[in-house]
């Protein structure tokens, strides 16, 4: 037998002290008082009652006395908490790992799976002996450290209580490694897990120590979002496409509304309905252009609400004022012409000023001097004022490398493009090279210290003799990309993230420090090397003013893993039941101490009896 609340040492302390008071109450006697009376006639047969007659009458004191002391005895035990079980006569090293991620805010009954995990939490700590350490972890994206090994289970009962949950999946790899880690070389080392059961098998099957599982909740039916972004359309510039994925992990179908919402606005309200254990992707489209915040809800009431939002920004997505400066190039101003998200003007190279207040400048076949702050686009430059070093010509190019993973080149295809003749360009440092011909580079690409983007083609786009690019699909194909392309540095898409993952946000700033305003949170964080990282923990926007400028970053949950509120399948073959552990302490499920209690109070009860019974007096 072990004593968990107790030494063996305090308890005989304890037992042998409250034992020696009992003994002195019992043989202590009443002070009697010298009072004069009229005859004693009267009190005779009440003295002769309390002088003991008998062996018989002796032995029920004794027997008081014997029931008063194994009261204190049982009382004292139960105090100590004996344990039965062998494998708690070693000091212990436990790692408590308390799941903290999205799925635990799930409902069960009128508690969420967190509040029980918790409760579990208390009890297995207050079930630690005396020699035992514990080191208590959340687990969550993070897996932060609350405690470090300690035997202080009030400091470890306090925490607990002040553990609130996540909104992020689970890094379960991360956290048993972490766990593992604490434990090496230490002996009796044990992982108990406080989880719901949503959780890799293969990441618990990697640990190198088995964990023990004590689980939390049951299997839920659930639907959620488990994808959601935005792009431009590529027919329509104007407008976005929206993909969003809904997921029902339940066993039944499931019937109910999609609320759209643009800048707090309902605008749209859509049905849906989904078959169980299946997927739907829908992609809906017609949004303003002036853009702000988008927000899809499903409106159904289900055992995770987390999963059922989810959140986009849509940048401004206004006309762009583009300036052709050229000679005249029907193949140019045709496939300019064509996109309908521009505005576009037109004018001669000797017309041109130099301070023109245009979003995009295409330069056809000229390069005039420019200071203004436009996005710059040239075709086969010339003049003084080109942007890149010119070198010669090149005489019957063909493409042989080609960066096709760039969005300047998307859907472009150069196959059997004949290019007679080019201008032989040379590149600055850091200009990236799209397209190439041997070693001389034919598109260069430059983005520019003030924020400007800059393009080079060295080809002509208006003498078919020199090059058939212009007859050619991949030619408005390539001057589309290249006004999607130049228009996007003057707008940026606000990036989105899931919960839990780091965010790298490039600023120009080499150090300094942002302050972030989020859903769940308001902080200063310091950067350097020009980057901004940041680890959103809830589903929402977050804005970032940073040097006298603000910026957004959009956050959410869409996570299988966590909107699939069913346990995982067959963990018993990596994991054990705490438990089955557990009740290795006591008898019945039921820890020592419980029934110690209760003997000790039917023993009072017995001897309550006896004494009105005047059995033992």
């Amino acid at each position: 037998m072990n004593l968990i609340g107790l030494s063996w040492s305090q308890f005989f302390i304890i037992f042998s002290g409250l034992g020696a008071a009992v003994v002195i109450l019992y043989f202590l006697k009443l002070r009697r008082r010298s009072k004069l009376i009229s005859s004693s006639l009267l009190w005779r047969r009440v003295l002769e009652q309390n002088k003991p007659q008998s062996l018989i009458e002796r032995l029920r004191w004794l027997l008081s006395l014997l029931l008063a002391l194994t009261f204190v005895f049982l009382l004292v035990m139960a105090l100590a908490q004996p344990r039965l079980s062998l494998q708690a006569q070693a000091e212990r090293w436990i790692v408590l790992l308390v799941d903290s991620s999205a799925s635990m805010q799930a409902l069960e009954g009128n508690q969420t799976r967190f509040d029980l995990a918790k409760r579990e939490a208390a009890r297995i700590i207050g079930s630690l002996a005396a020699r035992d350490w514990a080191m208590l972890v959340r687990l969550d994206a993070e897996n932060q450290t609350i405690a470090p090994f300690t035997r202080d289970k009030e400091r470890l009962q306090y925490l607990i209580e002040t553990l609130a949950p996540g909104q992020t999946p689970a890094r379960l790899a991360h956290a048993l490694s972490l766990a593992n880690d604490a434990l090496r070389g230490r002996p009796n080392g044990q992982i108990v897990i406080i989880s719901d059961g949503c959780l890799s098998k293969s990441e618990l099957a990697a640990s190198p120590i088995k964990p023990l599982l004590a689980r939390i909740g049951s299997a839920i039916d659930n639907v959620g979002i488990t994808a959601f972004s935005v792009r431009k359309q590529v027919s329509e510039a104007l407008d976005f496409d929206v993909l969003l994925e809904i997921s029902n992990f339940g066993k039944a179908a499931q019937s109910f509304n999609l609320k759209i919402f643009e800048n707090g606005d309902l605008i749209d309200v859509k049905p849906i309905e989904i078959q169980p254990q299946t997927v739907l992707r829908k992609v809906y489209t017609n949004f303003s252009p002036q853009g702000g915040l988008l927000r899809v809800e499903l409106d159904i009431k289900d055992g995770l609400a987390l999963d059922n939002q989810a959140f986009a920004y849509l940048p401004t997505n206004a006309r762009q004022r583009v300036l052709l400066v050229s000679r005249g190039n029907l193949f140019l101003e045709s496939a300019l012409s064509a996109d309908p998200s521009i505005a576009l003007e037109i004018v001669a190279p000797h017309s041109f000023d130099k301070n023109a207040d245009f979003d995009l400048i295409v330069f056809d076949n000229c390069s005039p001097e420019y200071s203004g702050r436009a996005n710059l686009i040239y075709f086969n430059p010339t003049g003084d004022a080109t942007p890149v070093e010119i070198a010669g010509e090149i005489q019957d190019c063909k493409v042989t490398d080609l960066s096709q993973d760039h969005p300047l080149l998307r859907y472009v295809a150069f196959k059997d493009v004949a290019i007679k003749s080019a201008i032989r360009i040379k590149p600055k440092q850091g200009d990236l090279l799209l397209a190439r011909s041997g070693d001389n580079p034919l598109i260069i690409a430059r983005n520019e210290p003030d924020g400007r983007r800059v393009l080079v083609l060295a080809f002509d786009a208006a003498d078919i003799e020199r090059s058939d690019l212009p007859l050619r699909l991949a030619f408005p194909l390539l001057v589309a990309n290249a006004i999607r392309w130049s228009g996007s540095a003057g707008t940026p898409d606000v990036p989105s993230v899931r919960a839990g993952d780091t965010a790298i946000l490039p600023v120009g700033s080499r150090s300094g420090q942002a302050l972030i305003r989020g859903p769940d949170l308001t902080k200063t964080v310091q950067f350097d090397n020009g980057e901004l990282m940041f680890t959103p923990r809830a589903s929402g926007v977050y804005e970032i003013d940073l040097n006298g400028s603000s910026r957004k970053l959009v956050s959410n949950l869409v996570s299988a893993e966590e909107s699939n509120l069913a346990p995982a399948d067959d963990l018993e073959q990596v994991v054990s039941k705490f438990d089955d552990y557990r009740r290795k302490a006591g008898l019945f499920g039921q820890p020592l101490w419980v029934y110690l209690t209760i003997t000790a109070l039917m023993l009072i009860l017995i001897e309550w009896i006896a004494y009105h019974r005047r059995w033992t007096v």
